[in-house]
């Protein structure tokens, strides 16, 4: 066979390179974003995370010096290094102001930067708007050779759920594509979800956490962009909404009267919408810039090949280690594989979950469920979770406390609990414990329709064995004495006709603790806490380091994504000091969050007793007991709490549209697509009336499944 000549090698590399530049058609790219995006690319190419640029806030064409840290400094010597040369650029660009036409080198490197146009009044406007950003160069190339292990999957999720493939570089933005990333405010992963959000589309609980899964919160950040592309209209304004939220681009878009990404950016001024948010968009060009082109901005990189894997999904609830075995895989290899299954797990506390979509080493065969079960012992398979215990903390009492009363660690505590801040616990409030007990999986009869009872079994574990209750254990056994089994002990199983479905509903361990534990001193606090670690790794200790440091120094843009992030509805008050009323609330609701009587809200709107409300309306507010703020706040939990509860037990797995017949109501649409909320329906189709719908309107509908 000829070989290609220089030509052809030359035009297939050309192609290739154009090929990967492609990833760049689809954002569109305002002239006014160069300066921000050649900052972006300075900051993530440049300079590493040894240093950082001192630059204006507003400006970011304005960057005033590079600043090195002295070599293996701590961060208090970091903080005085930059508070030194921070303090050095004030004091010039105030000095400028005094006298513009001061002679010297840097006076006049600092008109060169400001133009012919500044003034006194720049010079001293810009005095305040100093700013660090720590560079990212570093864990940027790090990022690029960590994301050849998932970018073909991101990009067949992102092509699957119509949303650019250039979307794979939203991670360098994130988290420099490491997948335990965690930041303080919660948010996880490569695609930094917070709780919130993420229960949308994921598992996300003390047991399973998918957010920390490259491939499950990959389909899961496609789903995300396409619907904000859905209620913005641009992949710019999915983008911001990405940072920023829906409803808070949709906000923006309002008052600025216009949906140019450039203008919001210069023009808006939402009490959220701070550097991050207005940054989002350009960081996001210049990462893609370098994502497209590696090579010309880190020569010699060593991409990181795809991780090839086998997938099962799990057929019962099995206890890791016994799967580990049945598979002839490490435990620590299966771990790396699935980082979504959390600590409890791997510590025996929990079992990996029926319709867990298992990864599995390539080496591995692939199977499906029924050959996992022929190579687990029965006693392995489990019908239902082992179930959660619980404390109920008393006054005086810390998390210390409890760790020491069950034999459980205190950064076991914080996790499983998603405590934030373990400092801030309150009596009455109710801590998950790790479990260690569940009800098996049926059991083939006896051919002598006996079972013979084990160590550690009760009548709860063999009736869900068995299909079966333990009141009808009990009579075709004729137990007395409290039931009492022992080891060794023969029980009639034969009569066991039960399905799976209506054993689980009978009688069954329910995992509460009901004692509560010996009273603390009286004059022990939360307070008196030991400080836990900065953040609870639940993923090998090998991996990669949690970006929450970069964020720390300055690395990540700082403002994270809401909890309601996916969210288009607005709560907030609008400036003639109305509100719309949204789906679930009542006049009562609002009268409690204005601290007012409920006749006093009828009375300031006209509305007589008896009169309704409905989704939509709006709705004059009196401020006399509350601030606005204080209300958006209480308004904006109540909704999270409604919609935390519904995602705790369902997730979004696509969506379709609906052609509204003739006698259609929004009603019998819900119950024709599993009795969606109508909360629910109204956020995929924010800009129509859908208690005023018509034949032929089409309306957006999410599919949602129920977790197990």
């Amino acid at each position: 066979m000829k070989a290609p000549t220089p030509l052809v090698l030359l035009l297939l590399a050309l192609l290739a390179v154009s090929a990967k530049a492609d990833i760049r058609e689809d954002f569109e790219r305002p002239a006014a974003f160069e300066p921000d995006i050649a900052f972006w690319t300075r900051i993530y190419t440049e300079v590493g995370t040894n240093g950082g640029l001192l630059h204006d806030r507003r400006y970011l064409g304005v960057v005033y010096e590079v600043v090195r840290f002295p070599e293996g400094a701590e961060r208090p010597e970091r903080r005085q290094h930059l508070d030194q040369r921070r303090e050095v650029v004030r004091n010039r660009l105030l000095e400028l102001a005094r006298d513009p036409g001061i002679e010297a080198d840097w006076a006049e490197e600092m008109r060169q930067l400001w133009g012919d146009g500044a003034g006194p009044a720049e010079f001293r406007a810009a005095a305040d708007r100093i700013r660090f950003q720590l560079g990212q160069a570093n864990r940027f190339r790090a990022g690029l050779e960590r994301s050849g292990r998932w970018e073909a999957h991101i990009r067949q999720q992102m092509r699957e759920h119509g949303v650019p493939e250039g979307m794979v570089a939203l991670p360098h933005v994130e988290s420099s594509f490491t997948p335990y990333a965690r930041s303080r405010a919660g948010a996880a992963g490569m695609w930094q979800f917070t709780r919130g959000t993420g229960q949308r589309f994921m598992q996300v609980d003390h047991v399973v956490d998918e957010r920390l899964d490259p491939w499950l919160s990959s389909r899961a950040a496609a789903q995300l962009l396409s619907h904000n592309y859905q209620v913005t209209g641009s992949w710019a304004l999915a983008l911001t909404a990405y940072n920023h939220g829906a409803a808070g681009v949709r906000r923006a878009v309002s008052i600025t009267g216009s949906d140019d990404i450039a203008r919001i950016a210069r023009e808006y001024e939402g009490r959220r919408f701070g550097f991050a948010s207005r940054n989002f968009y350009p960081a996001f060009l210049a990462a893609l810039d370098i994502h497209a082109e590696p090579e010309h901005y880190f020569p010699a990189l060593e991409p990181e090949p795809p991780v090839v894997s086998n997938g099962l999904e799990m057929p019962a609830y099995v206890p890791v280690r016994a799967l580990a075995d049945a598979l002839d895989v490490a435990p620590d290899e299966l771990r790396r594989l699935n980082p979504a299954l959390l600590r409890p797990v791997w510590d025996g506390q929990k079992y990996v979950p029926r319709g867990y979509p298992l990864r599995l080493p390539a080496s591995v065969d692939s199977l499906n469920p029924q050959d996992l079960l022929s190579r687990l012992d029965e006693d392995q398979l489990f019908a239902r979770q082992a179930p959660d215990r619980y404390h109920v903390l008393r006054r005086g009492e810390t998390l210390s406390h409890v760790a020491d009363r069950y034999g459980v660690s205190l950064s076991q505590l914080v996790a499983i609990n998603d405590l934030r801040n373990p400092h801030r616990v309150r009596a009455g409030q109710r801590l998950t414990l790790p479990g260690n007990d569940a009800a098996p999986v049926r059991e083939r009869v006896p051919a002598d329709g006996r079972y013979q009872v084990r160590p550690g079994d009760n009548l709860s574990l063999i009736a869900a064995r068995f299909n079966t209750t333990v009141t009808r254990l009990s009579e075709i056994n004729d137990l007395g004495n409290g039931d009492r089994i022992f080891p060794g002990q023969e029980l009639k199983v034969a009569t066991v006709t039960r399905s799976p479905e209506a054993a689980a509903d009978d009688d069954g361990p329910t995992g509460e603790v009901a004692e509560a534990p010996e009273k603390a001193a009286d004059d022990e606090s939360p307070s008196a806490l030991p400080t836990p670690v900065a953040a609870v790794e639940d993923g090998p200790e090998a991996m990669e380091p949690l970006a929450d440091e970069a964020r720390r120094d300055g690395g990540h843009l700082p403002e994270e994504q809401p909890e309601l992030a996916a969210d288009p509805s607005d709560y907030a008050v609008g400036v003639d000091g109305t509100i719309e009323l949204r789906w679930g609330e009542t006049l009562g609701h609002h009268a409690d969050w204005l601290n007012i009587r409920t006749q006093s809200l009828r009375e300031l709107n006209g509305l007589r007793f008896g009169d309704s409300v409905v989704a939509g309306q709006r709705l004059r507010l009196d401020f006399s007991s509350v601030e606005p703020a204080d209300y958006e706040s209480r308004r904006l939990a109540f909704h999270q709490a409604v919609q935390s509860r519904f995602f705790s037990q369902h997730r979004i797995n696509g969506e379709s549209h609906h052609e509204v017949r003739e006698g259609d109501s929004l009603w019998n649409i819900s119950r024709r697509h599993g009795g969606l909320p109508e909360w629910l329906l109204q956020q995929y189709n924010p800009d129509q009336n859908l208690r005023r719908i018509r034949p032929g309107d089409e309306i957006r509908v999410p599919l949602v499944e129920r977790l197990d």
